[in-house]
Order: structure tokens, then C-alpha cells, then sequence
């Protein structure tokens, strides 16, 4: 075997060698997966991907750990998060997600030699992304879930509208993992969430407007209970919703859905 720029010796592997180099990777992948495995800069394993990338088997590598990753969301952590779904179903959603995004940091550190090759030159999606698309169609979009998520969070925001103590950072776990799946895009946060949130935010506003205007107060008073909702629904997107972000976040969506209504379509 030659020496390599990274400290590596390989030679080509083919044949029954490259099979069972193949099938211990995908063991480490499923034990890492299940928190079985504790990477400690583990250069036998390290070694086998470069063996197999250099010897043009990294085709195998993406799929078969495409496949691994699948199946093991298809029918345990999907699952289990199925199972919750009448019972303590954010908590185990979100621990699902700790806990993926965990194991794919670890698998992705291991394969980091195919992303800098074979990934790079195939444009394929970098491991750890791989790992977050899946749990997003698979596990997130699932129509029983993705329904649940969103019923649950629509739940949580007005529950807060109503001046109930709720779990604001268990809003903001889901929010965040739903912007995260977007892979630096708000597409996911957008379909599950966001749209529907102010789509119900339009509808709760024309009922409050009405019961303000009902009260017959001066424009004072009510301006000052406009405004007073306006900061509220403000503060709570920016710290609990969306990743901040001037132009396009939910604040700033729900900021002005909440100005239309209480003051410009009531002429205040």
C-alpha cells in the first residue's frame, strides 16, 4: 500500500473483502443509530471508507447508507413517534430529533472522507443533510405526523393567546427542527407551520377586532390595546417561532397581519 496526503495507506479492495469492509460499515452505521457505538476517533473504521471510496465503491457507500438510515427511521423511530401521537407526542418527537441529528454528526464525521469525494464530485447531498432529508420525509412529513405537529403548535400559540402557561421552549424546539429540515430554506417551517399559523392568526384577530370595537372605548384606549397585541404576537415570534431574521420572518409576517386588521381595516 501507498502512502496518502491524509496519513492513509490503501490499496484496491474488491471481492469478498469489499463486501465485509461493506457490511461492517453499515453495522457501525446501525449501531451508531441505535447509540450502540462510541466513535473515538476510530481510524480502522475511518480506514474502511477510504478503502472503499478509493477503490470506486463509493456509489455503494452513499446508497447503502442511504438505505440504513431509512430503514432504521421506517420502523423504529417512526414508530415510536406514532405511538405518542395521543401522548406526550412533542417531547418524543423532539427527543427523536436530538437524538438523529446526534447519530448523524457521528456518521457523518465517520464518512467524511466520501463527502470530500465522491459526494463532491457526484454533488450528492453531504451525509449529515442526507440524514436530515430523511427524517423529515420520512419521519416529519409523514401526513399523521406532519397533521399532529401542526395541530399541537396551532394549540400551544393560542393556548398563549388565552394567558395559559404553556411549554414555550417546546415550541421552540419544533419550530427550530422544522427550519433546520429546510436545509438553510423555510419550506418545511413554511407547510407545516407557518402558513397555517397565520392563516389562523387572520381569523382570531377579526374576532378580537370585533370584540375591541364592541367595547366602545375611545381610539386611545383602543390603540393602545392594538398595539399592546401587536408587541405581544411580535416578542413571542421572535423569540419562540422562526430563526430571526429582518425581511422574512414569522415576526414580521404576524406583525403586519395584526396591524391590517386591528388598525388599518378599522381606519385607527
Amino acid at each position: 500500500m501507498g502512502d496518502t496526503s491524509n496519513g492513509m495507506q490503501s490499496g484496491l479492495v474488491t471481492g469478498e473483502m469489499a463486501d465485509s469492509m461493506y457490511k461492517m460499515l453499515m453495522t457501525t452505521v446501525q449501531n451508531i443509530l441505535e447509540d450502540k457505538f462510541r466513535l473515538r476517533m476510530n481510524l480502522h473504521i475511518l480506514q474502511l471508507v477510504y478503502d472503499l471510496e478509493v477503490s470506486h465503491h463509493g456509489n455503494r457507500l452513499y446508497n447503502g447508507l442511504k438505505q440504513t438510515v431509512s430503514a432504521y427511521l421506517e420502523t423504529k423511530v417512526q414508530a415510536d413517534v406514532l405511538d405518542s401521537l395521543d401522548k406526550n407526542f412533542l417531547q418524543t418527537l423532539q427527543q427523536c430529533w436530538t437524538n438523529h441529528r446526534t447519530a448523524m454528526n457521528m456518521i457523518g464525521h465517520v464518512f467524511n472522507h466520501l463527502d470530500k469525494t465522491y459526494v463532491y464530485e457526484k454533488r450528492l447531498d453531504i451525509v449529515y443533510n442526507l440524514g436530515l432529508k430523511l427524517f423529515r420525509d420520512i419521519v416529519v412529513l409523514d401526513y399523521r405526523v406532519k397533521n399532529r405537529l401542526r395541530e399541537t403548535l396551532l394549540s400551544l400559540v393560542m393556548r398563549i393567546r388565552n394567558g395559559e402557561v404553556v411549554d414555550r421552549e417546546a415550541l421552540k424546539g419544533a419550530c427550530h427542527m422544522l427550519m433546520e429540515l429546510g436545509i438553510q430554506q423555510r419550506t418545511v417551517y413554511e407547510e407545516v407551520f407557518e402558513q397555517p399559523f397565520l392563516a389562523q392568526s387572520v381569523e382570531f384577530y377579526k374576532v378580537e377586532s370585533r370584540r375591541l370595537l364592541a367595547e366602545r372605548n375611545s381610539a386611545t384606549i383602543y390603540m393602545k390595546q392594538a398595539k399592546a397585541r401587536i408587541s405581544k404576537e411580535f416578542e413571542l415570534a421572535k423569540n419562540y417561532l422562526d430563526t430571526y431574521s429582518v425581511y422574512n420572518s414569522t415576526a414580521f409576517k404576524i406583525k403586519y397581519v395584526v396591524e391590517q386588521i386591528l388598525i388599518q381595516k378599522n381606519n385607527i
